[in-house]
């Protein structure tokens, strides 16, 4: 699970379908095949103003929720405070939404398969 720091804590970051249905609406869309748009302009840092701090708050309470982190989801006045003294909290937001997966959250195989027998021709 990929994490931001804010106000010297570590909050999970998840960027999953909940998000996704919070923050399109946001940018201006209403429909999921809209969502590569709004990728998109997310790494493009294309963001309007007023869906920052929700953005944030969206992918934060996904994280919390994904990791089954009980603390609650702080409010939008938290994130609002915490961007307005880090603005690079933003894009550290979107860095862990877009890297890749960490290993943790790989599906993993829970039984080996058997190894296939050689076949050779002589």
């Amino acid at each position: 699970m990929k994490e931001v720091t804010i106000d010297n804590q570590k909050w999970p970051v998840r960027f999953d379908f909940s998000a996704i249905k919070r923050i399109l609406p946001l940018f201006g869309y209403d429909s999921l095949k809209d969502a590569n748009d709004m990728l998109v302009r997310m790494s493009q840092m294309d963001i309007p103003l007023d869906a920052v701090t929700p953005m944030v708050r969206a992918v934060v309470r996904s994280g919390l929720m994904a990791a089954k982190d009980e603390r609650e989801c702080p409010t939008i006045e938290f994130f609002d405070q915490a961007i307005d003294e880090d603005l690079q909290l933003v894009a550290n937001v979107i860095i862990a939404m877009s890297d890749a997966p960490d290993e943790d959250d790989q599906p993993q195989k829970t039984t080996p398969g058997k190894p296939k027998k050689r076949i050779t021709k002589r």
